[in-house]
């Protein structure tokens, strides 16, 4: 027992595993227990203090107690069971410790009662955990069963020994100590199970780990793919709400310079004439002074979704251009088609109202329209005064309505053509 408790002393010191404390812990106490009751210690120790006799052998039972019930929680993992067996083998640990504490101050009668009935209960509650973990499947289990019914045996046979139950023959007269030899003994054996499980544990863990290595390089180009795509359609939303006005959903201002910029140059090279249709809400003022800035929203956005579903191009372009003006390009488009679609818009804003609170709220508009061949001759900005200029008149002309400036004189000859 005590070669056995070097080597694994050893092992404790190579793995750091707990386990192994508590093992060795447990077959030094057993050793001590065993050597108490035959009296080794007593003649070979302290001949000459037989009263170290009785506490030694409580400490050591009761140190077996704590050590072979913490060994038993961390070699057969019961942190992973239920609580019940968990209190159980703790509680028992604790018990232990009590009898330990307390044989310092009662007196050896009492102690070694406690003992002797914590050590009986203790190993009622071992053989029967080890017993529901082996019907579990637990392999470890299995040690543990039959090394502590081999230690419960020699116990149990050299006391029937002891009192005449059994003959007085060697097997029983030293069947503690043969039990005491073949437990430690065959613990050890599931002590290096246990490690060769562990190992082989790790082994698996390690291929699968390098088997996932090998299945993420493999993968590792796509995924970089996918983020890329992922990054690059983030950017494209992230572009398009830049150029976005947020309350009404259409293009921005940055976007509407962008765009007719771009259609300009295009233009240029197509000889196309470019068109564009400022609008203004009719009387915003007023409606935000009586019914509120939310209602003035309300109508921008009301109004937007109008002139949205007002073209027939996918090419074509609504903006906010500030305010509760608007704006809107047509490419390869000359002023009468662009008077068209302008008139289109304001009647469909004229014939539809917005529901505001419970109340119909009337909405006008009016339009100035410009076209121009983009050449050397006109520049981007004389288009834009060029609508401005007809919205301008628009407004002078009593509103609800579209002012078409000419393409050939643009904004020197107007054309007035009044909402009906």
């Amino acid at each position: 027992m005590l070669a056995l408790t070097l080597y694994n002393f050893f092992l404790l010191l190579g793995t750091r595993d707990v386990t192994y404390l508590w093992y060795v812990m447990s077959m030094l106490s057993v050793s001590f227990v065993v050597m108490s009751f035959h009296g080794i210690l007593a003649q070979y120790v302290w001949p000459e203090q037989p009263q170290f006799n009785n506490p030694v052998l409580v400490t050591a039972i009761s140190s077996t107690i704590v050590a072979a019930s913490l060994f038993a929680y961390t070699f057969l993992d019961l942190k992973r069971f239920s609580w019940l067996i968990r209190g159980a083998i703790l509680g028992l640990s604790g018990c232990g410790a009590l009898v330990f504490i307390l044989n310092f101050f009662l007196p050896y009668e009492i102690t070694i009662k406690l003992a002797a009935f914590f050590s009986v209960t203790g190993a009622a509650i071992g053989i029967l955990t080890g017993c529901y973990l082996w019907y579990r499947g637990e392999i470890l289990a299995r040690f543990y069963t039959i090394a502590w019914f081999l230690l419960l045996s020699g116990s149990v046979t050299i006391s029937f020994s002891h009192i005449g139950w059994l003959p007085s023959v060697m097997i029983f007269d030293y069947g503690q100590q043969i039990g005491a030899a073949a437990e430690g003994l065959l613990l050890s054996f599931a002590l290096a199970y246990r490690m060769n499980m562990e190992k082989r544990a790790r082994y698996e863990v390690q291929a699968e780990l390098l088997n996932v290595q090998r299945e993420a390089n493999v993968e590792l180009e796509a995924r970089v793919r996918e983020r890329t795509a992922e990054l690059a359609r983030a950017n494209d939303k992230l572009l398009t709400m830049s150029l976005t006005d947020g309350l009404t959903k259409v293009s921005n201002r940055k976007f509407f310079d962008q765009r007719l910029l771009e259609e300009w140059k295009k233009g240029g090279r197509q000889t196309e004439m470019l068109s564009l249709i400022m609008i203004d809400g009719d009387h915003f003022k007023n409606i935000n002074d009586n019914y509120g800035h939310l209602c003035g929203d309300a109508i921008l956005k009301h109004m937007a979704t109008l002139f949205q579903s007002s073209l027939c191009r996918s090419g074509d372009v609504v903006a906010r251009y500030g305010g509760e003006e608007f704006a809107v390009i047509l490419s390869n488009t000359d002023v009468q088609g662009a008077a068209i679609v302008a008139e289109r818009m304001r009647k469909k804003v004229m014939g539809t109202p917005l529901s505001w609170e419970g109340k119909v709220i009337p909405v006008t508009i009016s339009a100035g329209v410009a076209g121009l061949i983009p050449d050397m001759e006109n520049d981007l900005n004389s288009l834009i005064h060029a609508a401005d200029q007809a919205l301008y008149k628009a407004k002078e002309s009593g509103r609800n309505c579209v002012v078409v400036s000419s393409a050939e004189n643009c904004g020197k000859e107007i054309v007035v053509r009044h909402g009906v």
